[in-house]
């Protein structure tokens, strides 16, 4: 079970890069210990560019806080307010964003 937090700031928490991805950062803001089912913020820097694409076997939820991101394989760019759920096994990215963009993303229903 993820803990209590009630009025966290994520200003007080640090952006730590992502191993791999150049111009990539989040902050963790809620971590369930006993699943790996977590929340966090993740930053692409201006003229951010990969060219992974990805699939998971769990469940992911964005919503782009600011800025925005262009998904190649979905041929959309997301911008301020919109929301993706992606179910196991969607396939997504390779990843750009001509400026800052900050994503707010859920993973959930990870495989024990």
């Amino acid at each position: 079970m993820r803990p209590l937090i009630e009025a966290l700031d994520p200003d007080t928490l640090a952006w730590k890069p992502i191993e791999g991805f150049e111009g990539l950062w989040q902050k963790y803001l809620s971590v369930d210990e006993e699943t790996g089912d977590y929340s966090r913020l993740l930053k692409l820097a201006p003229g951010f560019s990969s060219d992974v694409i990805l699939a998971h076997d769990f469940c992911e939820e964005t919503m782009v806080i600011s800025g925005s991101v262009r998904d190649h394989t979905a041929g959309i760019t997301m911008k301020v307010g919109h929301y993706s759920h992606l179910p196991p096994g969607t396939e997504h990215g390779p990843y750009s964003s001509e400026e800052c963009c900050i994503v707010f993303e859920i993973h959930f229903g990870m495989p024990q």
